[in-house]
């Protein structure tokens, strides 16, 4: 009995609720709220506009909603259009209402007339007749214009190098991964290109120069790519180093753009001195999609191995990325011995690592013990794996964050360990390559 009562009370409540939404106040109330109010009726097939300024926006007034759903549709913007009649033709609120939903609603660009597109936010709310079917909807709406253009240059800020103009690291890297889907069909090119001895120039002549520097290279790298007509991408990967991505046909083509390109950095990359003129050097490292790699990381690490290459063998030249060059490497030899002294008797845990990929380079002894690892079991192995029991990277790494020679300090959980630590992330140069350093000191109460 007490069970049917609260059965009761709450249909009488849906029931109040949904008289007070088909009233006047609701409509007054959504035109305090939005911009623009309307009722469609189905049954008498019927369009009212509550603040009768639909005309003065869009040019018309619809006599039904088939009129209005079907010029709204025509005046959508194309990468809108789909989403727009999933949502908003009458056979997909009729299957809404069926399926028990009361309101749809999206973003999407309208053309406006004398305006081009523009932003708006629709929403219609659905209301049904005696015997349960669809009846009507009371729809309202807003300009989003200017937040959306907001909205844009925020994003922009955040995925873009604020010196270079260019994508950062973040952001760019995800344009790339995008590319790179399994049914992609394409070539394409990733150039690594370095600016050699940037931190001694900066030292010698200051930050101006090295800004200026930054700036003729971005400069030259986009404007050759743009000559290929296909789409570059250009990201500043770290503080002396750029990536170009692009669609290739052979590899003739880059060749050529790598010849051109090499040319304009001698003849561009000129600064003045008390001693004369000094030309600065640039290298340059290649891979190619899919031949090389077909995930982002793995093009990286092997441009950047044909980086190294260029730059043992003379710099002011570019290398194609060969297999047998991992052959003749060890990447485990960036550690240096002087590193292995200082840290291997330290009580804090230190690794270092690939800031990109994540691999592990070295751990020392007390990082060892604390995770119970032999001297050479992280090797080839990722730091999320061994050091967090993680199947994918931190969420709170601070890696991609990292400037060359800035220190971020933060206090971070080990859940493997169960243990607080106070971390200190840097990036350092090793080899010609940028390795992440982590050194983790047990900031955990001590057992009494």
């Amino acid at each position: 009995m007490i069970q049917k009562n609260y059965q009761r009370m709450g249909n009488q409540k849906e029931s109040d609720n949904k008289k007070w939404m088909m009233g006047n106040d609701y409509k007054k109330a959504l035109c305090i709220l939005y911009t623009y109010v309307f009722e469609a009726n189905f049954a008498k097939n019927t369009f009212h506009s509550v603040k009768n300024n639909w005309k003065d926006t869009f040019g018309y007034l619809p006599k039904n909603y088939d009129e209005l759903y079907e010029r709204a549709f025509r005046s959508c913007h194309v990468e809108d259009k789909e989403k727009f009649k999933k949502i908003f033709s009458f056979s997909e609120l009729n299957r809404a209402w069926n399926r028990g939903e009361e309101k749809c609603s999206m973003e999407c660009r309208l053309k406006v007339k004398g305006q081009g597109y523009k932003w708006f936010y629709f929403s219609v709310v659905l209301y049904g007749d005696e015997r349960g079917h669809l009846k009507g909807v009371i729809g309202c709406g807003r300009d989003r214009n200017e937040h959306k253009e907001k909205e844009a240059i925020i994003n922009y800020h955040a995925s873009h190098d604020a010196l270079t103009d260019t994508w950062n690291w973040r952001a760019g890297s995800e344009v790339l991964n995008k590319y790179m889907k399994p049914d992609n069909r394409y070539q394409a090119v990733f150039i690594l290109l370095c600016i050699e001895d940037f931190k001694e120039l900066i030292d010698q002549y200051g930050s101006p120069l090295g800004e200026k520097l930054l700036k003729n290279v971005a400069n030259i790298m986009q404007s050759l790519a743009n000559e290929e007509q296909k789409e570059p991408c250009l990201i500043r990967y770290s503080g002396d180093e750029f990536v170009l991505f692009f669609e290739i046909e052979n590899t003739e083509q880059v060749r050529q753009l790598l010849n051109k390109m090499l040319q304009k950095m001698m003849e561009s990359l000129v600064i003045d001195t008390m001693d004369g003129e000094r030309k600065i050097s640039t290298s340059i490292g290649v891979s190619l999609y899919p031949k090389h790699g077909k995930t982002t990381e793995r093009l990286l690490e092997c441009a950047d191995s044909a980086l190294r290459h260029s730059k043992m063998n003379g710099k002011n030249q570019y290398t194609l990325y060969d297999r047998m060059m991992e052959v003749k490497e060890d990447k485990y030899q960036i550690v240096r011995d002087q590193d292995r002294v200082r840290w291997e008797d330290s009580d804090d845990i230190v690794s270092m690592s690939n800031p990109v990929t994540h691999e592990l380079y070295y751990i020392n002894r007390i990082g060892r013990e604390y995770f119970g690892l032999g001297n050479d079991d992280y090797k080839g192995r990722k730091c999320y794996e061994v050091l967090q029991g993680r199947p994918d990277p931190c969420p709170f790494c601070k890696a991609s964050q990292l400037k060359e020679g800035e220190t971020i300090l933060s206090e971070q959980r080990n859940e493997k360990l169960n243990r607080d630590f106070l971390v200190k992330d840097r990036l350092i140069r090793r080899d010609g390559r940028t390795v992440h350093v982590e050194v983790a000191i047990d900031i955990s109460e001590k057992e009494k």
